[in-house]
Protein backbone atom coordinates (compact mmCIF):
# COMPACT_ATOMS: atom_id res chain seq x y z
CA UNK A 1 0.00 0.00 0.00
CA UNK A 2 1.51 3.32 -1.21
CA UNK A 3 0.84 6.27 1.30
CA UNK A 4 1.10 9.33 0.00
CA UNK A 5 0.42 12.68 1.42
CA UNK A 6 -3.11 14.86 1.10
CA UNK A 7 -0.43 17.64 -0.96
CA UNK A 8 0.79 15.37 -3.48
CA UNK A 9 -2.90 14.36 -4.11
CA UNK A 10 -4.15 17.72 -4.44
CA UNK A 11 -1.13 19.09 -6.63
CA UNK A 12 -1.90 16.12 -9.04
CA UNK A 13 -5.34 17.71 -8.74
CA UNK A 14 -4.63 21.16 -9.77
CA UNK A 15 -1.99 20.41 -12.36
CA UNK A 16 -5.21 18.13 -14.31
CA UNK A 17 -7.43 20.58 -13.65
CA UNK A 18 -5.08 22.80 -15.30
CA UNK A 19 -4.78 20.57 -18.35
CA UNK A 20 -8.37 20.12 -18.68
CA UNK A 21 -9.32 24.07 -18.54
CA UNK A 22 -6.46 24.31 -20.96
CA UNK A 23 -8.33 21.80 -23.24
CA UNK A 24 -12.09 23.56 -22.45
CA UNK A 25 -13.31 20.92 -20.34
CA UNK A 26 -14.70 23.34 -17.49
CA UNK A 27 -16.95 21.04 -15.81
CA UNK A 28 -14.18 18.64 -14.97
CA UNK A 29 -11.46 21.45 -14.32
CA UNK A 30 -13.99 22.62 -11.78
CA UNK A 31 -13.92 19.58 -9.93
CA UNK A 32 -10.82 19.06 -9.75
CA UNK A 33 -9.78 22.27 -8.98
CA UNK A 34 -12.07 22.36 -6.28
CA UNK A 35 -11.22 19.60 -4.67
CA UNK A 36 -7.27 21.03 -4.71
CA UNK A 37 -8.69 24.35 -3.87
CA UNK A 38 -10.26 22.55 -0.21
CA UNK A 39 -7.25 20.17 0.39
CA UNK A 40 -4.59 23.31 0.12
CA UNK A 41 -7.12 25.37 2.00
CA UNK A 42 -7.48 22.91 4.88
CA UNK A 43 -3.87 22.55 4.83
CA UNK A 44 -2.81 25.79 5.39
CA UNK A 45 -5.57 26.05 8.45
CA UNK A 46 -3.64 23.08 10.03
CA UNK A 47 0.04 24.66 8.87
CA UNK A 48 -0.98 27.57 10.79
CA UNK A 49 -3.16 26.30 13.77
CA UNK A 50 -5.89 28.00 11.97
CA UNK A 51 -8.97 26.45 14.55
CA UNK A 52 -10.89 24.31 12.18
CA UNK A 53 -13.59 22.41 14.15
CA UNK A 54 -15.71 24.82 13.15
CA UNK A 55 -14.86 25.96 9.95
CA UNK A 56 -16.43 24.51 7.07
CA UNK A 57 -13.42 25.82 4.51
CA UNK A 58 -10.21 26.72 4.26
CA UNK A 59 -7.59 29.58 3.70
CA UNK A 60 -8.71 31.23 0.08
CA UNK A 61 -12.61 30.64 0.29
CA UNK A 62 -13.23 31.48 3.76
CA UNK A 63 -10.97 35.04 3.01
CA UNK A 64 -13.55 35.35 -0.09
CA UNK A 65 -16.30 35.16 1.77
CA UNK A 66 -15.28 37.78 4.63
CA UNK A 67 -14.66 40.08 1.38
CA UNK A 68 -17.88 39.21 -0.21
CA UNK A 69 -19.69 39.80 2.98
CA UNK A 70 -18.43 43.32 3.56
CA UNK A 71 -19.17 44.25 -0.54
CA UNK A 72 -22.56 42.63 0.76
CA UNK A 73 -22.84 45.01 4.13
CA UNK A 74 -21.89 48.29 1.80
CA UNK A 75 -24.39 47.81 -0.99
CA UNK A 76 -27.14 45.96 -0.09
CA UNK A 77 -29.98 46.97 2.50
CA UNK A 78 -30.07 43.40 3.84
CA UNK A 79 -26.80 42.00 3.84
CA UNK A 80 -25.96 38.10 2.94
CA UNK A 81 -25.31 35.81 5.71
CA UNK A 82 -21.85 33.85 5.66
CA UNK A 83 -23.82 30.32 4.94
CA UNK A 84 -25.70 32.43 2.01
CA UNK A 85 -22.47 33.41 0.47
CA UNK A 86 -21.01 30.18 1.12
CA UNK A 87 -23.85 28.74 -0.16
CA UNK A 88 -23.42 30.53 -3.56
CA UNK A 89 -19.55 29.91 -3.50
CA UNK A 90 -19.61 26.23 -3.32
CA UNK A 91 -23.08 25.51 -5.32
CA UNK A 92 -21.39 25.07 -8.58
CA UNK A 93 -18.63 22.45 -7.29
CA UNK A 94 -21.43 20.71 -5.73
CA UNK A 95 -23.93 20.82 -9.08
CA UNK A 96 -20.92 19.29 -11.08
CA UNK A 97 -20.17 16.72 -8.41
CA UNK A 98 -23.12 15.27 -7.08
CA UNK A 99 -26.33 13.81 -8.49
CA UNK A 100 -29.26 16.28 -8.55
CA UNK A 101 -33.22 14.95 -8.52
CA UNK A 102 -34.89 15.78 -11.88
CA UNK A 103 -36.81 18.57 -11.04
CA UNK A 104 -34.39 20.25 -8.59
CA UNK A 105 -33.47 23.97 -9.23
CA UNK A 106 -31.19 25.00 -12.27
CA UNK A 107 -29.20 27.60 -12.47
CA UNK A 108 -26.58 29.47 -14.32
CA UNK A 109 -23.51 27.47 -14.06
CA UNK A 110 -20.69 29.23 -16.18
CA UNK A 111 -18.10 26.49 -15.87
CA UNK A 112 -15.44 28.64 -17.37
CA UNK A 113 -15.54 31.27 -14.52
CA UNK A 114 -16.24 28.73 -12.04
CA UNK A 115 -13.44 26.58 -13.11
CA UNK A 116 -11.06 29.53 -12.98
CA UNK A 117 -12.07 30.86 -9.36
CA UNK A 118 -11.32 27.57 -8.17
CA UNK A 119 -7.67 26.99 -9.84
CA UNK A 120 -7.23 31.03 -8.44
CA UNK A 121 -8.07 29.94 -5.17
CA UNK A 122 -6.58 26.67 -5.50
CA UNK A 123 -3.62 28.62 -6.51
CA UNK A 124 -3.69 30.89 -3.88
CA UNK A 125 -3.69 28.59 -1.01
CA UNK A 126 -0.40 26.63 -2.44
CA UNK A 127 1.23 29.84 -2.55
CA UNK A 128 0.67 30.16 1.01
CA UNK A 129 2.17 27.24 1.37
CA UNK A 130 5.08 27.65 -0.96
CA UNK A 131 7.01 30.24 -1.79
CA UNK A 132 7.83 28.68 -5.47
CA UNK A 133 4.63 26.20 -6.34
CA UNK A 134 6.68 25.97 -10.03
CA UNK A 135 6.87 27.67 -13.02
CA UNK A 136 3.87 26.20 -14.76
CA UNK A 137 1.93 27.31 -11.63
CA UNK A 138 2.85 30.51 -11.85
CA UNK A 139 2.39 30.95 -15.62
CA UNK A 140 -0.95 29.97 -15.21
CA UNK A 141 -1.94 31.47 -12.49
CA UNK A 142 -0.70 34.64 -15.33
CA UNK A 143 -2.77 33.41 -17.81
CA UNK A 144 -6.00 33.18 -15.53
CA UNK A 145 -5.56 36.70 -13.96
CA UNK A 146 -5.18 38.22 -17.77
CA UNK A 147 -7.92 36.18 -18.87
CA UNK A 148 -10.17 37.73 -15.74
CA UNK A 149 -9.17 41.09 -16.59
CA UNK A 150 -10.16 40.74 -19.95
CA UNK A 151 -13.69 39.09 -19.12
CA UNK A 152 -14.13 42.00 -16.85
CA UNK A 153 -12.74 44.89 -19.00
CA UNK A 154 -10.17 45.90 -16.33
Amino acid sequence: MIHEHKSSIALEHLRCAMRLYEDSKFHSALHLASAAEEIFGKLVDYLTDTPTDSVKEGFALREQIVVEREISALFKEKAKTVDEIRAEIVRPKNYVKHHSKPKAEVFDLDPRGQARDYLLRAISNLNVLLDEPGEDIDRFEDLLHEEEENDFGT
